[in-house]
């Protein structure tokens, strides 16, 4: 898998989400696009299978990050867990060479892809 087809995967993954309402304010976001202009992020993404050191999981434990409501201040999350176990393991191969050559964790990966799809999103 390349990185084009990292940024793809996860965007579509993250794109099932919505609409997504907050729990405490009620507001709806209808679109991917919408939560990235009505939210923060918050810390970095994170691979809990990359954190156990489970590369090919018979049950994913998925991709998770953190937002913050820009109306209440609510912490929200978006997960991609809906991926067949085939693209997940792909993903996580992904991810464990990218960790790798680039000796950083898989949240810092992941943030970068984070920062690379929301300016793709949003057009920035």
């Amino acid at each position: 898998m390349t990185e084009e087809q990292a940024l793809k995967t996860i965007l579509t993954a993250v794109e099932r989400n919505f609409p997504k309402d907050c729990t405490s304010c009620k507001h709806r976001f209808y679109t991917y696009k919408e939560y990235l202009q009505k939210t923060y992020p918050l810390g970095a993404p994170v691979s809990n299978d990359a954190v156990i050191n489970d590369w090919h999981p018979q049950r994913p434990l998925g991709f998770l990050a953190y937002w913050k409501c820009k109306f209440c201040s609510n912490t929200l999350t978006t997960n991609i867990n809906s991926l067949e176990k085939d693209t997940v393991w792909q993903l996580l191969s992904w991810l464990k060479e990218e960790m790798k050559s680039k000796g950083v964790s898989n949240s810092a990966i992941l943030n970068d892809i984070r920062v690379k799809i929301r300016k793709q999103v949003l057009g920035e």
